[in-house]
């Protein structure tokens, strides 16, 4: 009698015994879990990286445009300007962003204030000749939601 599961004699065996092949598979991924920690390059050479602080860390080197929720607009920069409204803002940024055209312009927004507004800042210092510009944000932790 044959080996085949009540097959008749003499008939081909056509179904694939998968066993060997998941025994094999499973030994190769058994292999690569317990090799893969090894494989990781680290260095045996002993380096002491630089310390940087990013450019927004800098803030004595920025210049900043704030913006409260009622709409008062303050622009830091060699000296302080608060306005009380958009009309005076042009003459401190036009007079800030060409002593130092390098500088990041940082825009500090309340999270209470107006969109508009805040596009129109953002759009004026633009248009002034600012090269560089941020908006500030505070950093959400991972478990906040928005």
């Amino acid at each position: 009698m044959a080996i085949g599961g009540g097959q008749q004699e003499g008939e081909p065996i056509t179904a694939i015994n998968v066993t060997p092949l998941v025994d094999v598979s499973l030994v190769l991924v058994i292999i690569f879990m317990v090799t893969a920690p090894i494989m990781q390059v680290t260095s045996t050479l002993p380096v002491n990286l630089p310390a940087a602080a990013t450019v927004e860390k800098r803030e004595t080197l920025n210049s900043t445009v704030s913006l409260s929720a009622d709409g008062k607009i303050e622009v830091t920069g060699d000296r302080l300007d608060v306005l009380t409204d958009f009309n005076g803002m042009e003459a401190p940024l036009k007079r800030l962003i060409d002593a130092h055209p390098d500088r990041l312009v940082i825009v500090r927004a309340d999270k209470g204030s107006l969109h508009g507004d805040v596009v129109r800042i953002l759009s004026t210092v633009r248009r002034l000749g600012a090269t560089r510009m941020a908006v500030a944000t505070v950093q959400r932790s991972v478990t906040e939601k928005p």
